[in-house]
């Protein structure tokens, strides 16, 4: 990459969990000239400000409603689209492959960040792959990145600790024995620094996470770091029972991902760089062996040693 020139990257949703860690990672590079997608009604937020500190470009979008010319303005000039959009907005990606195909974005990333993909076992995944064989179709060149499940929701919070999250993480699915692979949720923007760079992944599915563990061993190594025994406060949860949510919400006509989630996790074992490399995926592990992945181990221990987070 020359000294004197540097690609404009545009991330689509840079005040999320996801994309403010991109943003963190790629500033830092100093590779990159960088700019992202703020909703009008968001301006004013302290997170704005803060990306402005990092001399990241601001372009006011309300992208899903805005036509596309006010979309070609925002796609102008950028040679890598990063979309990082909430969840509700998933389909609507669609939107943002076509304004990327206008203005011959070199390489698009979709908002995917998650678990090995399977068709038809969670409704979420089944999204996510209509929104590739979209790009695809479209011929837009790409990069999917998926990087295994989140630590922040799987390692176990203390006893004392409550609210919904501390709550659904106290669940434990099945036997606890299918790995799992996992992820720093912070760490996701130096993979994708990593991985835009690498001319390897264009065109390529790339896998790359910290760990892979079983729950039973979350469990063991969650308890002795903490210094408390969490097989105590778990609640067990059957495939029966997790099944039967999952026909009561749908039942209610409610969204249901947490637990078809936790059924391709947990008792179908989905989660592994060997499904996603059975789905064509290049094991970012072995791409970069440079880099510094972190152990569960290494998570509990800051996760534990910050009170009031745990």
């Amino acid at each position: 990459m020359s000294s004197t020139f540097k690609p404009l990257v545009l991330v689509v949703g840079g005040t999320g969990n996801v994309g403010s860690t991109v943003l963190q990672a790629l500033a830092k590079t100093n590779l990159y000239r960088l700019a992202t997608s703020v909703r009008s009604a968001s301006l004013s937020k302290p997170q704005v400000a803060s990306l402005r500190a990092l001399g990241i470009d601001i372009r006011a979008a309300d992208w899903q409603i805005d036509g596309p010319e006010m979309l070609d303005q925002l796609f102008s000039g950028s040679d890598i689209v990063i979309s990082t959009v909430n969840s509700e907005a998933r389909l609507d990606q669609k939107i943002l492959v076509d304004a990327a195909k206008r203005a011959h974005v070199k390489r698009f990333i979709p908002c995917d960040f998650g678990i090995a993909r399977v068709p038809g076992v969670m409704d979420v995944s089944d999204e996510i792959l209509e929104i590739r064989k979209y790009i695809e179709d479209s011929g837009v060149p790409h990069t999917y990145i998926d990087v295994g499940f989140w630590y922040q929701i799987t390692v176990p919070y203390r006893e004392t600790a409550k609210g919904h999250i501390p709550e659904l993480v106290r669940e434990f699915y099945g036997d606890g024995e299918k790995k799992t692979a996992m992820v720093n949720r912070e760490r996701i923007g130096l993979f994708v620094a990593q991985i835009i760079a690498d001319p390897r992944t264009l065109n390529q599915y790339v896998f790359i996470y910290d760990d892979m563990r079983t729950m039973n061993e979350v469990y063991e190594v969650a308890s002795r770091i903490a210094g408390e025994d969490f097989h105590k406060i778990k609640v067990v949860v059957s495939e029966e029972e997790v099944h039967k949510r999952v026909n009561d919400l749908k039942a209610q006509q409610k969204k249901h991902p947490w637990y078809q989630l936790m059924y391709s996790l947990y008792f179908r074992g989905d989660n592994t760089i060997e499904t996603a490399k059975s789905h064509g995926a290049l094991d970012g592990r072995v791409l970069y062996p440079e880099l510094k992945f972190q152990s569960l181990e290494e998570y509990a221990q800051e996760f534990y040693a910050d009170t009031s987070a745990s």
